[in-house]
C-alpha cells in the first residue's frame, strides 16, 4: 500500500478578528453565528473574505454551545437549552 499522498495547499487567512469570549460558532444559511457568553452574533461573509457589521441577540443567560435550525438558535447554558427565533 502506498502512503504517499499529495501535500494539502493551505488556505490563505484573507482577515482575522479577535473575538476574546467566544464560546462556539456555526454556519447557517449564509450566516456565521457566533456565541459569546451573553450574546450570539450573526455575520455575513463578505466577497472579500470580511465580515459585516453582527446582527446582535441579547442571552437570558450566559451559554457554553449553540445551534442552528429552522430558523431557531439553541443556546445551551449550565441548566439546559434556550431557543430563540432568528427571524422577525
Amino acid at each position: 500500500m502506498d502512503d504517499r499522498r499529495t501535500p494539502l495547499v493551505p488556505g490563505r487567512v484573507v482577515w482575522q478578528y479577535a473575538m476574546p469570549e467566544l464560546r462556539a460558532m456555526v454556519a447557517y444559511r449564509g450566516e456565521l453565528l457566533a456565541l459569546q457568553r451573553l450574546r450570539g452574533e450573526g455575520y455575513s461573509i463578505e466577497p472579500d473574505g470580511t465580515l459585516s457589521a453582527p446582527r446582535v441577540l441579547r442571552l437570558r443567560r450566559a451559554g457554553h454551545d449553540l445551534a442552528a435550525a429552522n430558523d431557531a438558535l439553541g443556546v445551551a447554558d449550565g441548566d439546559g437549552v434556550s431557543l430563540y427565533r432568528l427571524r422577525g
